[in-house]
């Protein structure tokens, strides 16, 4: 297999963190980097910043209770297209379970207020009802690992790669026309299906019929033009476990 070796020191085309917003404030295209905003028409729809939520700092609310979609995302901006990226965000799920959708791709998907069009999509990602699916080759949804739990925070990372070779990144490679998703820092789905292998200039991140006190809770969004290293949590756990010898030493000297 081809392999495409891509630099961990890619550049971040976009980050939000959501910053120090307070509590309640509506979100938008002003107050953050997204250059796409928008609250549903549903009753109970909001976009609103929450502060302190259950992930650091601000973080932003998301909730539609009827099929229109209540969603955040950037459009081309200086970046423009690119075949191989990264879309990391951390996000924390409702108690109660709706509809959130991930997308990255270019079209009338990413520059309007239609839900999507799949044609438009490089990779898709949907939770339904706590289950995690991708819009696969063949424009179905296709579930991936086990469902999520409610109430729970997770460090998302979607390595999607749209270029006609198979990409390395750190110690991993994710093959062409493919995607690699990553939980918590463990592979969640190793080379999944994608929707089609074509440039990416957009993402789009919403949620349609959640129910009415359960909004999706996003923050941390950032996205790169290259496929990314994700640290594995043995790897995080050996370095903590190595500062922490390191500091045990020093105190032992002191």
């Amino acid at each position: 297999v081809v392999l495409s070796t891509v630099a961990v020191n890619a550049s971040t085309l976009f980050s939000e963190t959501f910053g120090s917003l307070s509590d309640g404030t509506a979100i938008t295209t002003a107050n953050t980097s997204f250059t796409y905003a928008r609250t549903g028409t549903g009753a109970g729809a909001y976009l609103n910043a929450f502060n302190p939520g259950n992930l650091s700092g601000a973080s932003g609310l998301l909730l539609a209770t009827s099929t229109s979609l209540t969603g955040l995302g950037a459009t081309n901006g200086s970046y423009g297209a690119f075949d191989v990226g990264t879309l990391q965000f951390s996000f924390h799920t409702p108690d109660s379970f709706g509809n959130a959708n991930v997308f990255v791709g270019s079209g009338n998907t990413f520059s309007g207020n239609s839900l999507f069009s799949s044609g438009d999509l490089t990779a898709g990602l949907a939770i339904v009802a706590g289950q995690l699916q991708t819009r696969n080759s063949l424009n179905a949804w296709e579930n991936v690992g086990a469902p999520l739990t409610p109430d729970t925070s997770y460090d998302l990372s979607l390595v999607f790669n749209g270029s006609a070779l198979a990409v390395s990144y750190g110690a991993d490679s994710v093959a062409a026309g493919t995607a690699d998703i990553w939980l918590n820092g463990a592979l969640f789905g190793d080379d999944v299906s994608i929707r089609d292998a074509q440039s990416t200039s957009a993402f789009r991140l919403y949620t349609t019929g959640s129910a009415a006190d359960a909004p999706f809770e996003i923050d941390n969004v950032k996205l790169y033009d290259a496929a990314m290293p994700v640290p594995e949590p043995s790897s995080a756990l050996l370095l903590l476990l190595g500062t922490c010898a390191a500091l045990s030493g020093w105190l032992r000297k002191a």
